[in-house]
This record gives C-alpha cells, structure tokens and sequence, in this order.
C-alpha cells in the first residue's frame, strides 16, 4: 500500500512538471532563454518523478530486476543533469556568459554519471537484495551528496556574485531554488524513505508555475491595451520607455541603452559599428557584434510583445527609431511647440550623452 501511495504521488508530480515544461517551452521557447531553462529544468524534475513511480511500483517484484536497475539509473541521472540547466539559468538571470563557476557544476555533474554508471556494475552507491528491494550502500553513498554540496556551493557563489545584475524578485526565486533541495538532499542522507529531494523540486516547480500565471494574466492586460497603446519616451532625468502609460522592461539592461541611442540619434540610422562604439566605450569590442544582435533581439522581441514592433527600422548593419508617433520631451522641446521644461539633465545614466546633454544647455541659454 506505501509503495502504491508514492508510486501514485511521483507519477501525478511527474504530470504536473511535464505541463509546466510545455508550457513554458511552447509559450516562451523564442521570446527568453531564461524560460526555456526553466522548461528544461522542469522537463528533469519531471524525469526523476516518472523513474521514481516506475521504481516504486514494481519495488520487491519478481521478474523485474531489470525494469528496476533502469528506473532508479534514470532517477538518478535526471536528479544529477537537473543542475545543468539550473545553473545556466542562473547566469541567463545575470546577463552573464557562463564563467569558472559553471565549470566545477559541469565536472561534479560528470563525476556523478560516472559513479552511477560504476555503480550498474559493484553497487557502489545502492544495490538490490534477492527479494528487489532497493538499498543503499551507506559506505559510499555519501559521495553523491559530496559532489551535489560543491556543485551547489558554485551555483550559490555565482549567484551571489552576480545579485546586483539579477532582479530582486528573481534573486530570491533562485535562492529559494537552491536552498530548498540542498535541506531535503541533506536530510535525506541521515533519514531513509521516500525522496524528500523530489518533494523539494516539485515545489520548486510549482513555483515556477505560479510565476507562468502571474506572466500570462500581466500578458493579457497588456495585450488587451496594446493596440491603442500610446508610446512615450522620457530622455530629461533619467531614459525610459513607456507603453500605455506604464515602463517597459527589457531582458538585457543594454537593451534600454540601445534604444536610447536611436532615440538620441532622432530617427537617423545607425550603424553597427557606431552602436558597439557607443555601447561598450572603453570595453574591447572584438566580440560584441554577436552581442549587438541579441540585443536587437530582444528590442524587437519586447517591442512586438506590446504591438510596437515597427518602432524600429532596421536593414543590412544599421539600425534607426521610428519618430512617428513616438511622443518623446527632447523632440517636443526641439520643435518649441511645447512647453517641455529641461532642467540641466538628458539620459543622465548613460555617459555618452553628455555631448546631446551640453547641446540642450547651450540651446536653453539662449532662449
């Protein structure tokens, strides 16, 4: 009767991770790599529930050796490759290429199939009795929870290092992410029974399902407005893009400054070159055109998501806002047909402004 009640809740657990996956891989496969992580994370978890069910099932049947080495094998490796994905996820939340870090992740990721694959041969980690039945074998077993504490202390330090570029509520998301499995892999080693680990990652899961809901009810209000959706661009104080009256928020923060420098440039088309010139002033820009097109990318992308995509104009290396439309305060004060007031500050976040910033000062000095 026990192995039926968890062989039922790791198959319905296992259901639910799979939507999750779909979801997440069939509405946001194109628009954001951080989702699509999450799919694949999901996609994991939903592997090691559906091994864990078969396990459960047939657990003390005769006849069945086989069926059960393959089921806990998959268990084991879905548990293991989990945290590929994840600390990609991690990095995609920062912005950031994978670094050192991501390296120890992938190399106790390795050493783990390893063991496990040994493990098929001389029950290194776990074996089973003559009746079926699953054990672990104490004696190494805590060597699985050795590399999976390193593998999470990498992904913790990356995450740390890299707070300021993660947006708070995604920040804690990650670390809820993190602490929860390690509580349950630790407890787990010292209490014997059902996966608590598994019970952790549908949570974690389930999170991840409320934050899909939250998306999709934000999407729908926003696309319910977006046809007639006024645009608005802030260049005096601080830039910002607002669509329908509220501020729009792209994936990359490099994102917002090259739209900024199209809205500086007034409708004129910019190149490539000019635009990674601007955008990475004192940084080597060898490899920064690939960069370039994910950020016109995801400005496009964001764009289209409010109905606003033929905003931009874009041909072969070169790039140009168009005005039309547009209501920006530094065209309006151009023009002189309002009375926009500037106070001494244009883009004040962005450097290469100050040439438009000290033009705009000499404009109002001799009115």
């Amino acid at each position: 009767m026990k192995n039926l009640m968890y062989m039922a809740m790791d198959f319905w657990g296992s259901l639910f991770c799979i939507a999750v996956a779909l979801l997440y891989a069939l509405l946001y496969r194109k628009r954001n790599v951080v989702y699509r992580h999450i799919a694949v994370i999901a996609a994991c978890v939903a592997g090691v529930l559906l091994s864990d069910s078969v396990a459960w099932f047939f657990r003390g049947s005769a006849g069945v050796l086989g069926l059960l080495k393959v089921s806990n094998f998959f268990g084991f490796l879905f548990s293991f490759l989990v945290n590929v994905p994840f600390v990609f996820y991690i990095y995609a939340s920062a912005d950031k290429r994978p670094g050192l870090a991501s390296g120890i992740v992938m190399a106790c990721v390795f050493i783990s199939c390893v063991l496990l694959g040994i493990t098929q041969w001389n029950g290194l980690l776990y074996y089973f009795d003559e009746a079926n039945f699953y054990h672990r074998n104490n004696r190494w077993y805590w060597l699985i929870t050795f590399f999976y504490l390193i593998e999470s202390g990498a992904m913790f330090v990356i995450l740390f290092r890299n707070r300021r570029r993660i947006v708070n509520g995604r920040f804690y998301g990650i670390l809820v992410f993190l602490v929860l499995p390690i509580a349950a892999v630790l407890l787990q080693t010292f209490v014997y029974g059902y996966s608590l680990s598994s019970i952790a990652a549908v949570v974690v899961v389930g999170l991840c399902f409320f934050q899909l809901m939250y998306i999709l009810q934000a999407s729908d209000s926003q696309t319910g407005a977006a046809s007639s959706s006024e645009v608005r661009i802030q260049t005096f104080g601080e830039f910002q893009l607002f669509i329908a009256g509220k501020p729009v928020s792209f994936r990359y923060s490099k994102t917002k400054e090259l739209l900024a420098v199209l809205t500086d440039r007034r409708g004129a088309y910019c190149s490539n070159a000019m635009l990674v010139a601007l955008l990475w002033e004192d940084e080597a820009s060898s490899d920064k055109n690939a960069y370039l097109r994910k950020l016109r990318q995801d400005l496009l992308e964001t764009l289209d998501f409010y109905g606003q995509k033929d905003l931009i104009l874009h041909r072969r290396g070169e790039m140009a806002l168009r005005t039309e439309g547009v209501l920006c305060d530094y065209y309006e004060f151009l023009s002189e047909k309002t009375d926009v007031s500037y106070m001494g500050e244009y883009m004040r976040q962005y450097s290469w402004a100050e040439e438009t910033n000290a033009f705009l000062s000499q404009k109002i000095s001799k009115i």
